[in-house]
């Protein structure tokens, strides 16, 4: 299984995740504020 960390888990990031995940990869988001959302905050 191909491993995948993504740095940021803004919209680009979570989408990003998202597809690699439903595509079979194990993936890691990091953030480093507190909350996700980065341009959005939720």
């Amino acid at each position: 299984m191909t491993s995948i960390a993504i740095a940021g888990s803004g919209p680009n990031g979570l989408t990003a995740a998202c597809g690699l995940a439903t595509a079979g990869m194990d993936v890691s988001v990091f953030e480093r504020a507190c909350k996700p959302g980065g341009a959005c905050p939720v």
